[in-house]
């Protein structure tokens, strides 16, 4: 199975995926489920260990990636009478900055991940908070300007985000399937209110509309993280506010969905379906009310 994570640049994925190690390596969900994420690779285990050690011992943030980054997890699910496990999730790190930069090397990583689509099973896409107020700012009327941006940087973020869409677009009037995508909203702690963070989601879902209009034959997801409340980046990468990397700020949702969808897409391969409908079953009830599905522009659920 292959995630294909990529995001806006200052959209957090270093963080994310170092987080998301740690926090998923033994961690139980409730429910009597758990769930357990480790690399198959020794020198990469060690160097999401050593981001993470970053952040809560030196108080520094993780560099970000200035090349695409392919990891190979294991996972396993546990239920209290089930156990599936997926012994090879391998998650490529597109590196920051890949999907709206115009050089030379921007426009060869964004080639190879359009051809990279025929076998990816999931795609994450990242969009942080802030280029989100920064959109909002500019399209929403009705929200109050912060003072913080310039025109051009609020364009800028539109067009960030809009990058994705022109992709996937692309993609479709060729006839070509899409996997299964879950769109994150990193750095969620940037929004004052869940109102605010709902504004935000409906703007994203406008601004990427080949995934959420009716008829889109897609499967998606849109949920948000964060990794504690009041972050910003000080002087030489120094972490300013409280970080706070458990399961109560979403670290570990993205990754269980990729399983999700991956369940959903091969379900019929499966001998045992008993066990499969148990898992999902029990996931769902972990996604509780955090993750919104859309099957063909509906949604399909949100437990």
């Amino acid at each position: 199975m292959k995630v294909s994570i990529l995001g806006v640049s200052r959209s957090g994925k270093t963080c994310y995926i170092s987080a998301a190690s740690q926090v998923m390596k033994n961690c139980n969900l409730g429910n009597n489920c758990s769930v357990s994420l480790k690399a198959n690779d020794v020198v990469r285990q060690l160097e999401l260990d050593n981001n993470f050690m970053s952040m809560v011992t030196d108080n520094a943030w993780p560099q970000g990636t200035d090349k695409t980054t392919a990891y190979n997890f294991r996972l396993s699910f546990q239920t209290p009478n089930v156990t599936l496990s997926l012994p090879s999730l391998w998650l490529d790190d597109y590196r920051g900055g890949m999907l709206n930069g115009m050089g030379r090397q921007d426009c060869d990583d964004r080639g190879r991940f359009i051809q990279s689509l025929s076998d990816t099973a999931v795609i994450i896409f990242l969009i942080d908070g802030s280029t989100i107020l920064n959109a909002m700012e500019e399209l929403d009327k009705d929200v109050s300007h912060r003072g913080q941006t310039n025109a051009a940087e609020r364009l800028a973020a539109i067009n960030e985000i809009s990058i994705m869409e022109n992709i996937l677009h692309a993609r479709k009037q060729k006839g070509e399937n899409i996997p299964p995508m879950l769109v994150l909203i990193t750095k969620s702690d940037v929004f004052v209110s869940s109102e605010e963070l709902n504004k935000g989601k409906a703007l994203v879902k406008r601004l990427l509309s080949s995934l959420f209009a009716c008829g889109s034959k897609m499967f998606v997801g849109i949920t948000a993280v964060s990794l504690g409340s009041g972050l910003d980046k000080g002087d030489n990468n120094s972490i300013i506010g409280q970080l706070d990397i458990s399961t109560q700020n979403n670290v570990h949702l993205p990754l269980l969905f990729a399983f999700y969808a991956y369940l959903d897409a091969m379900y019929d391969k499966f001998s045992n379906k008993d066990n499969v409908d148990k898992v999902m079953t029990a996931l769902r009830g972990v996604f509780n009310g955090k993750i919104s599905f859309y099957d063909n522009g509906g949604e399909a659920f949100s437990v």
